[in-house]
């Protein structure tokens, strides 16, 4: 640790950074909530809404016995609902983690503006 921040001393590469996104740290943070930003709706609801029609259309006209494929049918719905909800929850953990990013020159939180709030480092070189 350094004397002047919370963060420990890394030669002097905090002090190169021109934005925050020449950070590693952000720049793979960024990358995960991009893809997110692009994938998000086909991540959470693809895998429940073919569930449904594979549980309800398709395997019961395979399978003739209605009573052991009403519940293997259950099942696989219940299991897309919960792939749903770690995606979501994953998403809310990027997400939050975004957010509460230090920033590598001074070590406070970043916050969510375009500029750190302590010394005014730029969150991407548009901002410079």
């Amino acid at each position: 640790m350094n004397t002047y921040s919370h963060v420990p001393d890394q030669a002097n590469h905090a002090t190169d950074l021109a934005c925050l996104a020449d950070s590693e740290k952000y720049k793979t943070l960024d990358d995960k909530r991009r893809a997110l930003l692009r994938n998000w709706y086909a991540l959470a609801t693809v895998p429940f809404f073919l569930a449904i029609v594979i549980g309800v259309g398709v395997f019961p006209r395979i399978v003739p016995d209605t009573a052991f494929w009403a519940g293997v049918a259950e099942t696989i719905i219940f299991g897309s609902l919960g792939w749903s909800f770690i995606v979501t929850f994953y998403a809310l953990f990027v997400y939050g983690r975004w957010f509460l990013i230090r920033c590598p020159r001074c070590g406070w939180r970043f916050g969510l503006g375009d500029r750190c709030g302590s010394c005014d480092l730029p969150r991407t070189k548009e901002n410079i």
